[in-house]
């Protein structure tokens, strides 16, 4: 039997090494990790949102309640009311999400 010939195997990556007397980098916050005023900014977007949602939702609702509407505009009303609903507690997870995130990063919300 003949044995095969191999080829060499390519060089190995090395990783650079510190040099003697070079300051180690400071700790970083892990990644990901959002700033305290891009919590607080995001917070108020969440917030916004929250507001915007319901007032959405509020005037679908309004709308409902004034009657006198035929069965299509009252189906088509319901479809919209269940969109803002849904909308409405999208917003309102959003921010739980942040403000837990906030409240983990030593903030008050």
């Amino acid at each position: 039997p003949t044995s095969a010939t191999r080829a060499p195997a390519p060089p190995r990556a090395v990783a650079p090494t510190a040099r003697a007397g070079a300051a180690a980098a400071p700790p970083s916050a892990p990644k990901g990790a959002r700033t305290p005023s891009t919590l607080r900014r995001l917070i108020g977007n969440a917030e916004r949102d929250v507001a915007a949602a319901t007032a959405e939702r509020e005037r679908i609702a309004a709308s409902l309640a004034a009657g006198l509407l035929d069965h299509t505009e009252l189906a088509r009303l319901g479809h919209e009311l269940a969109a803002a609903d849904a909308r409405v507690a999208a917003a309102e997870e959003a921010w739980l999400g942040l403000a837990a995130e906030a409240e983990a990063a030593g903030l008050t919300v």
